[in-house]
């Protein structure tokens, strides 16, 4: 094939430079992608393996040989990176070099690790807890001589017990740091939480778990010789194989089909995914199988880089699954991960990516102790975008991710309780729904055990609520099988309420499940004597309901929130704008950008920062205020989805969240309001999606917005203009309290409030007008006094004539004192003087 002058220079230079060119092709038919898959270049897309008709498929180019290669099958490679190792290095910070143990994330390769700072980091972790973490052990030697370190967390780490063991590795593949990085934020956040996180600290007491974060040591040091600041891409062993090629594909080197055939794996000594000479022919595969025969692992879990999905086995051929009951099992396991919110697609690595053989997984699902013995899964952490040496921003969520399939990985290693459906039904009182003096409590639920073990089962409620008494003893549920479920309909929990709980007392109870093994499942119930439920807001978004667009500092000049039927978008097989709405019976939603249908995924995302903004809510006569929403966002690097909180009409905004991973799904989402602001009659919300400096995809959704809560049992009104000279009327109303004393107060803001205990958190602040109120019986009249025998109050404020007060803004509460306790609080209406 005819090339110029100026390519075949360009291929010189870069064979010379010895630099990685990243290329783009694109696959048509499928005799181009038996073809592409023939030449076993290496792919810069997840992992190595076959390419499919329609597709476009990046691939490094680490020679001028390969690019003839491309050219002379009739491809028509297009750059992406000339100089691969330089795009990694520009997105990472330097840390420089690090004489002792180093801070999470920065490392000296832009914030990663080196393999001594892994062992610096790890070796100070066991320093720290000693009595959590067992000290490095050496699974083996590699082919140049390095340790295979593993560390032990339980409570015991230095003894065996009985308990599922979890085996949890990191860095088959030398380019991938980012999973290393993983592994150990993991033994951080395990040990840091002990004690402080009830289901961290079950987990280690009741699990044994075994991380090696770095199986490749000799490719990992490789990268970081040739590379020292980050961006190294070489991915196999360092084994000098025949011919005078280097490496060997660690993830294709293990027995289980090992060499099924030439697609999975490749049998040229040259190819990225080269499988060896032989099963287990490296030191590295073999230290990690003679380890796994020697234990009785339960689970075990591999991370790799890059593309974000979740996998089970098996990966060796299309179309196979592990055998029946197992196939239903392990499809269960990956479908309860999308609860995890991370965004990941599920499935075996055929369905999701390519066949692959003589993997770690496939081994441990199917060869380790006979086969079916050990549940076997992996994981791809990153995004495509984020590639395999994520920006250094980067380190901390994508580990985050990590950590959270790890979580449910080493729970369900052994029983892990699950719970839905629950329900109390209340009788022998006036109104259903409603807990009242006297009445009886029965509560029922769906029980299920998703983990791998059986368990047996109590279920039980506990409470230290004075007015609530438990009537049922601890319940066993019986033993109950691996994946198995039962209902509690025919064993009921049984609670009553006190016939002396005085009206609007705060009451809640715990509904727990435990199980030998298993974390303790725990749902907490609160309410409200006498309160019935009530919903503040209920927006389904098929009408506009108020929410507008826009705050100062918006950016955007695509992407911009829009309000219809949302068209969906996807980029390299992930989802990015939703194709539905998520009302059942609905077609609109809010989200950022309509695209044209079939159109790429860049078209109309968040180009720079748009915000969307609720309208505002009375919260000021809701006890237990709860937003309710729905949520979709997908990024293809580090932009975000910032929540932000108002109870002053959006004057000030407290940020309550701020979500930098993708979750390309619908996901539910509760919000407490009181635990962030104390309820006023002005509660605002935003969503701020921000692609800022655009440079990478970002796209948001919102959809069925709920705020409920229940009646309080003291409620305030205040009328009046406000204006410089008026009298404004504040009413208070407790209707179960006659004659008990109440008080009404202001303040110039509510951003934090004051408990109350046990009545509750007062909506003012405490700042100078608060104490001054006491002390202006003029402005502030009948701001003490005895509620009627209805329950009623009212006090007044005569705004002074002074025009320097215009714009002033106060708010009013009120509290209600019985026998001497606080029995109710209420308020935080605004006030603002014209």
């Amino acid at each position: 094939m005819m090339r110029t002058a100026s390519t075949l220079l360009v291929l010189l230079a870069a064979s010379a430079m010895a630099q990685t060119r990243q290329v783009r092709v694109r696959i048509d038919t499928d005799e181009q992608a038996d073809t592409f898959s023939a030449l076993h270049l290496d792919h810069a897309t997840c992992s190595c393996g076959r390419a499919h008709a329609g597709e476009t498929v990046d691939v490094f180019i680490h020679d001028a040989t390969e690019e003839d290669a491309l050219n002379d099958a009739g491809f028509s490679p297009v750059l992406v990176h000339a100089d691969t190792e330089a795009f990694y290095r520009s997105r990472l910070t330097s840390f420089g070099a690090r004489s002792g143990p180093p801070t999470f994330a920065q490392g000296s390769m832009g914030g990663y690790f080196t393999f001594m700072e892994m062992i610096l980091y790890m070796d100070a972790l066991q320093a720290q807890y000693p009595q959590l973490m067992a000290p490095k052990v050496s699974l083996g030697s590699s082919i140049e001589g390095r340790d295979l370190w593993m560390w032990k967390i339980s409570d015991n780490p230095g003894q065996d017990e009985n308990e599922p063991e979890v085996l949890i590795d990191a860095l088959h593949h030398a380019r991938e740091p980012g999973t290393t990085m993983t592994a150990c934020w993991l033994a951080t956040q395990l040990l840091q939480s002990y004690g402080s996180d009830p289901t961290l600290t079950e987990l280690v007491n009741e699990r044994e778990i075994f991380i090696v974060p770095v199986t490749n040591p000799d490719g990992f040091v490789w990268n970081q010789t040739t590379d020292p600041n980050g961006g190294g891409l070489w991915r196999k062993n360092r084994r000098a194989n025949a011919g005078g090629s280097l490496g060997v594909d660690l993830n294709r080197n293990y027995g289980y089909l090992w060499g099924y055939d030439n697609s999975g794996s490749s049998p040229t000594p040259s190819s990225p995914t080269y499988r060896g000479t032989g099963p287990f022919s490296e030191p590295e595969t073999t230290a990690v199988k003679t380890f796994a025969e020697g234990r009785n692992l339960n689970a075990y879990f591999s991370m790799h880089a890059h593309g974000g999905m979740f996998f089970i086995p098996p990966a060796h051929e299309n179309g196979t699954f592990a055998p029946p009951p197992y196939d239903q099992q392990y499809a269960a396991i990956a479908a309860g991960t999308t609860a995890l919110g991370v965004g990941y697609a599920t499935g075996t690595v055929w369905q999701l990516l390519y066949t692959a053989n003589g993997g770690s997984m496939d081994w441990f699902y199917g060869g380790l102790y006979g086969g079916q013995q050990c549940w076997a899964f992996g994981c791809e952490l990153g995004t495509s975008q984020d590639g395999f040496w994520p920006a250094t921003n980067r380190i901390v969520p994508i580990a985050n991710d990590g950590v959270l399939f790890c979580r449910y990985i080493i729970e369900r290693a052994g029983p892990a309780l699950a719970s839905d459906n629950l329900a109390v039904m209340d009788t022998g009182g006036t109104v259903p729904g409603t807990w009242e003096a006297g009445e009886s409590l029965s509560i029922t639920f769906d029980l299920a055990n998703d983990g791998t073990q059986d368990a047996s089962v109590t279920i039980a409620v506990l409470t230290q609520s004075p007015w609530l008494q438990v009537n049922s003893a601890p319940i066993s549920v019986g033993v109950m099988p691996a994946f198995g479920s039962t209902s509690t309909s025919a064993t009921p929990l049984l609670v009553s309420v006190s016939p002396n709980a005085p009206s609007g007392a705060t009451v809640s109870l715990d509904v727990v499940a435990t199980a030998l093994g298993a974390t303790t499942l725990r749902t907490t119930i609160t309410r409200v004597v006498d309160a019935q439920p009530v919903t503040a807001a209920d927006h389904d978004f098929e009408s506009p309901a108020g929410w507008t667009v826009g705050l100062p500092g918006d950016t955007a000049v695509a992407g911009v929130w829009t309000r219809t039927d949302p068209n969906g978008t996807t980029s390299q097989g992930q989802a990015f704008n939703p194709e539905d709405d998520h009302t059942p019976s609905g077609t609109q939603c809010w989200f950022t950008g309509q695209g044209s249908v079939g159109g790429p995924a860049g078209a109309q995302d968040v180009d720079g920062i748009t915000t969307l903004v609720s309208p505002v809510f009375d919260l000021s006569n809701v006890a237990l205020p709860e937003i309710n929403y729905w949520r979709w966002f997908a990024t293809s690097a580090t932009d975000t989805l910032e929540i932000g909180l108002s109870n002053d009409g959006g004057a000030s905004w407290t940020v309550i969240e701020t979500l930098s991973s993708t979750q390309s799904q619908w996901n539910e989402i509760t919000v407490q309001v009181a635990s962030w602001l104390p309820p006023t009659d002005a509660v605002q919300m935003y969503f701020r999606a921000a692609d800022s400096p655009n440079n990478s995809l970002c796209e948001a959704a919102i959809d069925d917005f709920r705020i409920t809560g229940i009646q309080p049992v003291a409620s305030i009104n205040v009328t009046g203009s406000g204006t410089i000279g008026s009298t404004v009327a504040v009413a208070l109303s407790a209707p179960s309290y006659g004659g008990a004393t109440y008080y009404l107060g202001a303040a110039l803001t509510a951003q934090t409030g004051f408990l109350l205990p046990p009545a509750g958190r007062v909506p003012l602040d405490l700042d100078p007008l608060f104490f001054a109120v006491p002390l202006l019986p003029q402005v502030f009249s009948g701001f003490v006094g005895t509620l009627s025998g209805l329950g009623g109050g009212s006090g007044q404020i005569l705004v002074p004539n002074d025009p320097s007060l215009s714009g002033l803004g106060l708010y009013v509460a009120g509290a209600v004192v019985d026998l001497g306790i606080p029995a109710a609080v209420t308020g935080g209406v605004r006030i603002v003087v014209p």
